[in-house]
């Protein structure tokens, strides 16, 4: 994929060696997503959330690589990896997109939209129909993409906290 400025960009399915990268785009894009839905959660709390779970996804982070259900790339930027994508299949003809990370100096290059195009390539590969993605509701930038991507609305979930 390359841009007006003709950047090299290569996407490439991840490895277990880079799992540790994929992890640290994982968390920090993770954290700054959730810290648009809940405003008022505070930072340490959710980053102690994320170290505390870190060995639990780093597990199921290893066992999706080596699936063949899951496809998982990343996306590297003069040799270095800037961003990451995960799709699975939920049945034979329904794919979800799971997630689609950008290192945030890396934004507004066209590269979600390259690993956005390759996962859906996945998908109908394996005989996906239908793609399926969730998006948090004040993560404008993901709603655009989707939009972008031909993506329509069809579900809204709610959440109540119970005290």
């Amino acid at each position: 994929m390359k841009n007006k400025k003709e950047i090299s960009v290569k996407i490439e399915r991840a490895t277990k060696g880079g799992i540790l990268e994929i992890d640290d785009i994982y968390t920090s894009c993770s954290i700054e997503e959730v810290r648009l839905q809940f405003p008022n959660k505070k930072l340490k709390e959710i980053k102690k959330d994320y170290k505390d779970y870190k060995k639990s996804r780093l597990i199921e982070l290893q066992k999706n690589i080596r699936s063949s259900k899951h496809h998982i790339i990343v996306l590297k930027f003069k040799n270095k990896t800037v961003g990451i994508g995960e799709a699975f299949m939920k049945s034979k003809t329904v794919g979800h997109l799971d997630k689609v990370y950008i290192s945030k100096k890396y934004r507004r290059l066209g590269f979600a939209s390259g690993i956005e195009k390759e996962l859906e390539l996945w998908i109908k590969q394996k005989g996906g129909k239908i793609i399926e993605s969730g998006v948090y509701s004040k993560n404008i930038p993901s709603i655009d993409l989707h939009k972008k991507m031909d993506f329509e609305v069809v579900a809204i979930r709610f959440r109540k906290e119970l005290k």
